[in-house]
């Protein structure tokens, strides 16, 4: 029998479903890699299994996840970093400098990652057991920032040198490992060495998919301490009916259509615009999908550095509204979706009934980044969230070659002014520049931002999250504790 069957038999049999805490995500992932992060699921559970050099504490602040200190040099091109005291793996062997560089330099090997370009790094660099430094190609201000990307993780040995969606986690440097995952369940075991993990929080975690045998009984039972946040919404009914607690953080995900504009359909600007025009009213409902949905009219949620003044968004949307229909505009056009997304139906409908016939792409989402990357597709439908404290990091998924959710025209500036954004060393001025890529990207028809999606978490009442933040998406297991047992 192999370590891992015997390590998920021995999880089961040890334990009773009240023993475990036990969350429902809408779907599994059907891997898990640090090389490789393309979903907000996978992001969080990456944070569950490996600790990145920096951390977001409650406040939205940075501090040491890895590390104790950095120092910056005046330039912002060289970083330097020392570890913690005492940082162990869940075998208990200990986490050195080596273990770092040996793990982001895997990074530089395939070059541009979904949140960071490591491209941008010019070397890494073993200093001795306990200091390294990261220097930069290029002046980064908010390079700490992005240090707390699961990409910036430091993976054990046995997992740095295995095939992409190979790594195990049965050894991490997280507050978890992995005993198991499979196509509906993942389940965590306490890394008893984690430095930072409450000590009544769950020892094991049990963590399904809407497709988990039973599921809606666990929850309707009272069994579920969990629900996340992006399940279908009769999951939130069950969860009311349940008495289940609910959780708002001032998170959210903006829903969008992006346009390849490399593709024959959308090379023309009046095509992309029209586009634009079709999904300018009220005509795509938002009822009855997941809970808490508002109408978007820019890429940034309200709120926040570099957002489109109001009066520059009306008048940009006045604009579109006034677009007529291109002589040239294709009579059909094909969508790109992953399974489980929940508006392609509405989008299809909209299209259909301006006379354009839809050939729809619904692929798994282990499949969707190849499917983006060979640009085969008119449109796709995509998400991410613009509400957290870092809006060019994400930014930077959205316009990352890594895994493209539009393609910009060639004579596009959005890259070079993203570009610019990253290298600025003013807040003011990086706000400016990324208000301005917030307007271009509506201006020059790449994009057609149409729903925000408010984060909405449901948790048992036995449970006590109040360590979690409510300014950015903070599912952190590790963080929290019984009821009975806070102060």
């Amino acid at each position: 029998m192999s370590s891992e069957k015997s390590e998920s038999r021995n999880f089961k049999e040890k334990t009773t479903a009240e023993e475990v805490f036990q969350a429902v995500f809408c779907v599994v992932p059907k891997y898990l890699d640090s090389r490789i992060v393309e979903s907000a699921t996978q992001y969080v559970l990456m944070k569950h299994l490996a600790t990145p050099l920096i951390v977001y504490n409650k406040q939205a602040e940075i501090e040491g996840g890895l590390v104790a200190s950095w120092k910056i040099s005046p330039d912002y091109k060289e970083y330097s970093f020392a570890l913690k005291k005492d940082m162990k793996f869940s075998d208990g062997s200990k986490i050195t400098s080596k273990d770092v560089v040996e793990s982001l330099k895997i990074h530089l090997e395939r070059g541009d990652g979904v949140h960071f370009n490591f491209n941008d790094i010019e070397n890494i660099s073993e200093i001795d057991e306990v200091n390294f430094s990261i220097k930069l190609r290029n002046p980064n201000k908010s390079f700490l920032n992005s240090a707390s990307a699961p990409e910036f993780s430091v993976v054990h040995i046995s997992d740095r040198k295995v095939p992409i969606g190979k790594q195990t986690f049965q050894i991490s440097s997280g507050p978890y490992s992995m005993v198991s995952l499979n196509a509906s369940s993942i389940e965590l075991v306490k890394n008893i060495h984690y430095q930072g993990a409450l000590n009544s929080s769950p020892s094991k975690v049990r963590i399904m998919s809407i497709e988990y045998p039973g599921v809606s009984d666990l929850i309707k039972n009272k069994s579920a301490d969990y629900l996340d946040f992006s399940l279908p919404v009769h999951f939130y009914q069950l969860a009311k009916e349940a008495d289940m607690k609910i959780f708002l953080p001032r998170v959210s995900m903006t829903h969008m259509i992006g346009i390849n504009a490399n593709q024959s359909n959308f090379v023309t600007k009046e095509n992309r615009k029209y586009l634009q025009n079709i999904f300018s009213g009220e005509n795509l409902k938002l009822d009855g999908l997941w809970a808490q949905w508002d109408r978007a009219k820019e890429l940034y949620s309200p709120g926040g550095e570099g957002r489109v003044s109001s009066e520059k968004l009306a008048s940009i949307w006045k604009d579109i509204n006034a677009v007529s229909k291109p002589k040239n505009f294709p009579k059909k056009l094909t969508l790109l979706s992953s399974q489980g997304y929940p508006t392609p139906p509405r989008v299809i409908k909209i299209l259909e009934e301006n006379g354009i016939e839809v050939k729809h792409v619904n692929v798994e989402r282990s499949e969707l980044r190849e499917q983006l990357i060979n640009g085969k597709w008119d449109i796709s439908l995509s998400a991410n969230d613009f509400s957290a404290t870092n809006v060019l990091e994400n930014l930077r998924v959205t316009l990352s070659p890594d895994m493209p959710t539009f393609f910009l025209e060639k004579s596009s500036p959005i890259q070079n002014l993203f570009a610019d954004a990253s290298k600025a060393l003013d807040k003011q001025d990086r706000a400016r520049i990324i208000r301005e890529i917030g307007e271009k990207l509506l201006e020059n028809g790449n994009i057609i931002p149409f729903a925000y999606q408010h984060d909405v978490y449901y948790y048992s009442p036995k449970w006590d999250i109040s360590k979690w933040s409510m300014l950015f998406p903070d599912v952190s297991i590790w963080k929290i504790q019984r009821a009975s047992l806070a102060q």
